[in-house]
């Protein structure tokens, strides 16, 4: 896969990685010490496929004049194949658990206002997919309202530090996700190293880790996560600069892990729903819990590259022979 940002596609990568290994721990196997603190370790995870995102947006000149069509095209390429991943997900469940699907919960799941876990991460990339853009036409055209905006973003996630959202966090999560375009667009623009404010960023979390402890106040990233808060979005962003700063080095390693990066990277919409659907599939189907956790997590992750890599051949094979093209990367 050629890119203009070979570092990015690597970063990207190793974030779905991550979420593959999130998910796939964090139902059975969280009562083991070591995987819970793998687990907790993990939570970069989102933000840096979201600052990946922000990066490539900010790369590119901004759409002024086409910008409603570039975000009909970005609205289609994120909720169809959730459409698509919902009713097979239904009709999954519909054979197991059939007692959960409830109008209550079909509304929910199609209009992303709950019914299935991580529809709230599809809503969260929608949301995005209209800011980044935006921001991108006011650095340049409204200057006051691009400065505005990444003010209330920051203060918002000081704020959730200590009050939490009184509603459902997905009315307000956009604001505080959108601190990582930010720190996106300053990356892009700096030509020295990041090693520096991934540092930087890293004593910060460091600091409200020890002010966390000394008040009680919970240090497990995922309680900090929804909406997330400065404790939350500095662990991420730290890990995300030196996790940059070392994909840059181009260190050797094996040619199957570069090309396994690339593939999930590539990959990374479609393999965020096929994981998904295998770990509550098998859930659903056997007790997974019997099993070692490194022994699931293998599975998922194998089984995922294997049907997504089934699914590539089927459209490369629908486009030469139908000249149908159903790539929603």
């Amino acid at each position: 896969m050629k890119s203009r940002y070979l570092f990015i596609d690597y970063l990207r990568g190793v974030s779905i990685f991550a979420m593959i290994f999130i998910h796939s721990v964090d139902t059975y196997f969280l009562a083991q010490d070591s995987i819970r603190f793998l687990w907790n370790l993990s939570e970069f995870a989102v933000v840096t496929f979201i600052f990946c995102s922000a990066y490539l947006t900010f790369s590119k000149q901004p759409e002024v004049g086409t910008f409603l069509k570039g975000l009909q095209k970005r609205v289609s390429r994120l909720y169809y194949p959730y459409i698509v991943f919902a009713v097979i997900y239904l009709i999954l469940l519909s054979l197991f658990r059939y007692d959960r699907i409830t109008p209550d919960m079909l509304w929910k799941t199609f209009s992303l206002s709950g019914g299935i876990d991580i529809g709230w991460l599809v809503l969260l990339f929608l949301q995005l997919s209209i800011i980044f853009p935006l921001l991108n036409i006011w650095q340049h055209t409204h200057r006051s309202l691009f400065i505005g905006y990444g003010i209330l973003s920051f203060a918002s996630t000081v704020l959730f530090l200590w009050y939490p959202f009184p509603f459902d966090f997905r009315l307000i999560m956009w604001l505080p996700w959108s601190t990582i375009g930010f720190i996106a667009l300053l990356s892009l623009r700096i030509r020295s190293s990041l090693w520096l404010p991934g540092i930087g960023f890293l004593l910060l979390y460091g600091v409200m880790y020890g002010i966390f402890q000394f008040t009680h106040h919970s240090v497990v990233q995922v309680t900090n996560k929804y909406p997330p808060n400065l404790f939350h979005l500095s662990y991420g962003i730290a890990v995300t600069l030196m996790l940059l700063e070392i994909v840059r080095l181009q260190f050797s390693v094996p040619t199957w892990i570069k090309r396994l990066t690339l593939f999930l990277s590539k990959y990374s919409y479609e393999i965020f729903f096929l994981h998904y659907l295998i770990i509550h599939t098998s859930t659903m189907i056997f007790d997974v819990s019997r099993l070692p956790w490194w022994v699931f997590f293998g599975g998922v992750l194998i089984g995922t590259i294997a049907l997504q890599y089934v699914l590539t051949r089927v459209q490369s094979i629908q486009k030469s022979v139908f000249g149908i093209e159903t790539d929603y990367s």
